[in-house]
């Protein structure tokens, strides 16, 4: 018993002895060329996303096959993000208009349903039958891609499960039937009916839109994708000297860190062909008719051929892989032929020949704009989608419109609060606002915001129609008339301002011309409220005071980020009343419930990313670090951009 014990210990050791000298499988990352199905006679394309209502439905799918619909709404709305394009990122198409494409993908999203089944388990005795209930959201995408003329050249459906709940357990007890299973599980889709049904409208979800993204890019588009290049190395074995081996494969890891771009095949042939030359000249020093040997011939000869693969040389690869059929080893190296046999047949089909031509390493990556994107079938009423197929001259005009109007209210509303916080100013004992009687901080901004407001009589009206040039020329009068009055009344000097019964008289002025200037309050409407009412009506297409407190936000902006502009060091409560005022407009703009975004199409947020993105930086700032870390950000443009999605 103890010799048989002691020879199957060292039979176990050649085992072990025999696996442990076989080749290292590694992976390592790059870029390969992806040759796609489909090919365009030129190098234009557009997407077009159908958001029409859709069933969205939730149903018992039974173990017979049975399935029960139990809930179901017809208005659903789901669609893809106009971020798709960028996602894409294509490299052998530039993203155009729909009408002047050369090629057209057609996304439509399928009817979503909530499936509730159940499961048996695998766990518990074999008399025991335990269930999984499953809640799952099934969605589905399809794909049509046609030419310029319509006719269709190829369509696929796209379908994702997603699990959104599961339940194993009734009362601290396993579920023994189906029916339970199917109950519980259907108890909990209802209390959460809502929630889940409200989850199901909106953009397709991430793994659809994930799949998606792979899916286009394989059949549209001649780029580099990444792939896996496998390459084997040895652990030490007496009697040989492997570590220049090993430190090849080490030396390798860098392959993954080589970025796209025009150099790419370059740099990656002056990491693989030094390695190539080097493992050929390793193989003359290994017997391939040893039995021990012939493991490290192998591993060498299939780095050699991997490495061809991956510079695109599939011929060379092949040629390499023939050696290796001859070596009495049988290691797992079918991959070895099928991947270069794969890459020259997509090559052969997409080129229509064994000569491949130059390639682009950059082609149009980078440049995509999402706001080609076509939508149709869109909710009724929302602004802002598929604006560039506007004509730019169109564009052009609503946005001088956008930045006279701009203008004009920025000036108001910035006057406008001043005098609000004028009130406070003479409010004695108002500690919120802490002006003193005598702080001529006060005066010298209302003093500059005055004088900047005089732009307005070189604002070109001839971008409005003839009644809302009359309106404007009214506006801009009064506010005109007012400056002049006011640089009369109102002067402010280096005497007058370390002069308490000067200033006082001072503020004592600037009330009465503000009172002149603006009426008085407790009748109906002012003549100038009026007329900024009058003249926003006629140019919005929607005419509220929160869309017309836009201008207002950028204006703030101005003042709290500019150097010459309120300085938080020379007076910190006025600085902290004005951005207090500036995140109050920002939430009205853009979080409370009047906020902006229930007027415009999602891709018309996604176009004002940018500009939405500078307003939330300075809502979310520390007031006390404003001035250091976010400077300067006034752009006239931006109000425009935004302005002019609202204006007709």
């Amino acid at each position: 018993m103890k010799k048989n014990s002691t020879l199957y210990l060292l039979f176990l050791l050649w085992v072990f002895s025999a696996v442990a000298q076989n080749p290292k499988q590694r992976s390592i990352d790059y870029y390969a060329w992806n040759y796609p199905i489909i090919q365009g006679a030129a190098n234009k394309i557009a997407f077009s996303i159908d958001e029409k209502p859709l069933t969205i439905s939730a149903a018992e799918i039974h173990g017979n096959g049975d399935k029960l619909v139990f809930l179901k709404s017809t208005e659903g709305r789901i669609t893809v993000s106009s971020n798709l394009v960028t996602f894409l990122d294509l490299w052998s198409y530039q993203t155009t208009r729909i009408d002047q494409a050369d090629i057209k993908v057609i996304l439509t999203p399928e009817p979503s349903v909530f499936e509730i089944s159940a499961y048996k388990e695998k766990k518990g005795s074999k008399e025991e039958e335990r269930y999984e209930g499953q809640l799952k959201l099934h969605s589905g995408i399809k794909i049509e891609i046609t030419d310029a003329q319509g006719r269709l050249l190829h369509e696929k459906k796209l379908e994702d499960y997603n699990t959104l709940h599961s339940i194993h357990a009734f009362e601290n007890s396993a579920i023994t039937s189906e029916k339970k299973a199917l109950e519980l599980t259907k108890a909990h889709f209802m209390e959460n009916a809502e929630k889940y049904m409200a989850g199901a409208n909106g953009s397709v979800s991430g793994p659809l839109h994930y799949k998606l993204v792979e899916y286009l890019q394989d059949v549209i588009d001649l780029r580099r994708k990444k792939k896996s290049l496998y390459v084997y190395t040895f652990k030490k074995k007496k009697g040989f000297d492997l570590s220049g081996i090993q430190a090849s494969i080490e030396d390798l890891k860098s392959l993954s860190d080589v970025a796209l771009g025009t150099n790419y095949q370059k740099e990656i042939e002056a990491l693989l062909l030094p390695k190539i030359d080097f493992w050929r000249e390793e193989i003359s020093k290994y017997d391939s008719h040893d039995k021990k040997q012939v493991k490290v011939v192998w591993g060498l000869l299939a780095n050699i051929s991997g490495a061809y693969h991956a510079l695109g040389e599939d011929e060379k690869a092949l040629e390499v892989y023939q050696e290796i059929e001859k070596l009495d080893y049988r290691g797992s190296y079918k991959y070895l032929k099928q991947l270069p046999e794969e890459q020259m047949a997509k090559r052969k089909a997409f080129f229509g020949t064994d000569t491949p031509k130059p390639l682009d390493e950059v082609g149009f990556q980078g440049t995509h704009n999402p706001s080609y994107v076509h939508y149709k079938n869109y909710s009724g009423g929302l602004l802002g989608a598929n604006r560039l197929e506007v004509s730019q001259s169109i564009l052009d005009t609503r946005k001088k419109r956008a930045y006279l109007l701009g203008k004009i209210l920025g000036h108001y509303q910035y006057l406008e609060e001043l005098k609000r916080l004028g009130r406070k100013f003479n409010e004695r004992g108002n500690a919120d606002v802490g002006f003193e009687e005598t702080d001529a901080y006060y005066v010298e901004v209302f003093n500059r915001a005055a004088k900047e407001s005089e732009e307005i009589k070189f604002l070109d009206l001839s971008v409005l129609d003839e009644d809302e040039k009359i309106i404007a020329s009214k506006i801009s009068q009064d506010l005109i008339d007012f400056y002049t009055i006011y640089n009369k009344e109102v002067s402010l000097n280096k005497e007058s301002q370390d002069d308490w019964e000067e200033m006082q008289k001072i503020l004592d002025k600037l009330l009465v011309v503000l009172h002149q200037w603006q009426g008085d309050e407790k009748e109906d409407k002012r003549a100038l409220y009026k007329n900024i009412d009058l003249l926003s009506d006629k140019m919005l297409l929607i005419n509220n005071e929160t869309i017309r407190s836009l201008p207002l936000l950028e204006t703030l902006l101005e003042e709290l980020s500019s150097e010459d502009k309120v300085s938080y060091e020379a007076n910190p409560k006025l600085f902290k009343q004005l951005f207090k005022k500036y995140q109050k407009t920002y939430v009205s703009l853009f979080v409370a419930d009047t906020s902006i975004g229930q007027y415009l199409h999602h891709s018309a947020l996604q176009f004002l990313n940018k500009e939405l993105k500078v307003y939330y930086e300075l809502y979310r700032a520390d007031e006390e670090e404003i001035g250091a870390k976010h400077k300067n950000l006034h752009d006239d443009r931006r109000v425009a951009n935004i302005l002019s999605i609202f204006v007709k």
